[in-house]
Formats: structure tokens, C-alpha cells, sequence
């Protein structure tokens, strides 16, 4: 009943159930994916048996861990069972979910998340950066941020020696055939943009689109050739200013209705 009196809640749940399962990385990964379960259950009937299945099984995993679970010795691989429910939700939406208007709204969280987490995961490190590479233990650390977002083996196709901080920071940012670097994510947004109006005739508002605009101008307009602490750091915040601004305008545009 809910959702046949208020057409836009649909767009709302599939939004929100993308990124709260994105947001697991964040420190209460239990809470995120109950919020995420929760509202699956809402538009149960959009989503696949399997998308639901899995959501639960991930849930009712994370509500029987106990405090000896998390003990310092355990936390990695307990982490890593996190990492990879995510991903295998990932991957059953993939093959399962219909590609109707819902999934649109699901790859706008999708991809609007996995941005934000990218440029916070870079700016992490961001105080590691020096003028030089060949310090081990920045060499390390590197390597870790870039395992933490499954992208070493790319970096390394890539980058086969070292590990220079402009390299990995452009990589992060701006190479597409990262699946989570920035700038395919704000073309995947883009892209489910272009199919709301075209296939299911949403027509963009003007705010929606500057936002966009705004977030493309600030990923091109980059770093420079110099990458340094400081100048990394304020580009992230513009970039996670921009990206908030894009989800707060697609929110007004499409699910103020609720």
C-alpha cells in the first residue's frame, strides 16, 4: 500500500539499499546493513530473491558476532568476510536485478558511494605523501590503500615498479578501467541520468544537471602536475563537496515525494 501511495518511495528504498550497503566500510557495519535489509524489505517485490537471501544471511552473520569475534587476532579475517558479503551482493544484484527505473536509482547509490569512499580512502593517506618514493615504509602503506580497495594487481599492470604517490592518486581518480576509480563512477552516474530521461522520462532538472556539471569540472580541472599533501587534500574536500551536492539535488529532484 505503501508504495502504490507514494510512486516515488521505490526510487527512495533502491537508492538508499545501494548505498547503505556500500557504506559497510564505515565503523558500524551491523547498523548499515540492517538499514539496508530494512529497506529491501520495503520494496521487496523490485528486488530479486536472491538480492534478499543474501541480505539476510549477511545480516544475521554480523548480528551473532560477540566481542570475542573481534578480538585483535580475529579482526582481519572477520573484516574480510564483511568485504566479501558485500561484494557477493555486488555481484547477485548484477545478475539479478531488473533493469528497470529501480536499478537506475540503484546504480546512482551504487556509484555515488563507491566515489565518496574512494576519495575518503585517498585522503586517509594524504599526510603519508613525500617528495620522495623511497621510503619502505610508504611503500608499504601505499600498497595497503590500494589492496583495501582491490586495485593493487591493476596499479601493478599498470605501475609494475614502485609505488609513487601521483601515480596512485591519479590512478585512483581518474583511470576507467578502474571500477572504483572517480571518474568511471561520475560517468556511471551520468549514465543512469541519461537512461532515467530517455527510457522512463524523468526529465532532468536544472539543479540535477549544474550539480552534475559542477562535479565534472572539479575532477577535470585535477591536481596538476605537482601532487602534494596539501593540494590533495583540498581537492578531495571539493570533490566530496560536489558529490554530496549531486545526491542532495538528485534527492530534491526525484524523492521529495515521500
Amino acid at each position: 500500500m505503501f508504495l502504490k501511495t507514494v510512486p516515488d518511495a521505490k526510487k527512495h528504498l533502491c537508492f538508499n539499499v545501494s548505498c547503505s550497503v556500500l557504506r559497510v566500510a564505515y565503523p558500524e557495519p551491523y547498523f548499515e546493513v540492517a538499514e539496508a535489509r530494512q529497506n529491501a524489505r520495503s520494496v521487496r517485490h523490485l528486488i530479486s530473491t536472491e538480492m534478499w537471501t543474501h541480505l539476510n544471511m549477511f545480516h544475521n552473520s554480523l548480528s551473532q558476532l560477540t566481542q570475542r569475534d573481534l578480538r585483535l587476532n580475529n579482526l582481519s579475517r572477520v573484516c574480510t568476510q564483511i568485504k566479501q558479503d558485500c561484494q557477493t551482493f555486488e555481484g547477485i544484484a548484477e545478475g539479478t536485478f531488473f533493469r528497470g527505473e529501480a536499478w537506475c536509482f540503484y546504480q546512482l547509490g551504487k556509484y555515488l558511494e563507491r566515489a565518496d569512499q574512494t576519495t575518503r580512502l585517498l585522503d586517509m593517506g594524504y599526510d603519508r605523501i613525500t617528495d620522495s618514493d623511497a621510503e619502505g615504509r610508504d611503500s608499504i602503506h601505499w600498497s595497503v590503500l590500494l589492496r583495501s580497495v582491490a586495485g593493487y594487481h591493476a596499479f601493478r599492470s599498470l605501475y609494475p615498479v614502485g609505488s609513487k604517490p601521483a601515480d596512485i592518486a591519479s590512478f585512483l581518480m581518474y583511470d576507467r578501467e578502474f571500477p572504483r576509480a572517480v571518474a568511471l563512477c561520475v560517468e556511471r552516474v551520468t549514465d543512469s541520468l541519461n537512461e532515467l530521461e530517455s527510457r522512463h522520462g524523468h526529465t532532468r532538472s536544472k539543479s540535477v544537471e549544474d550539480a552534475r556539471r559542477g562535479l565534472a569540472f572539479t575532477l577535470e580541472t585535477g591536481l596538476g602536475q605537482r601532487v602534494t599533501a596539501r593540494r590533495l587534500h583540498k581537492f578531495i574536500d571539493d570533490l566530496q563537496v560536489s558529490l554530496g551536492d549531486v545526491s542532495n539535488e538528485i534527492g530534491k529532484a526525484y524523492l521529495t515525494k515521500i
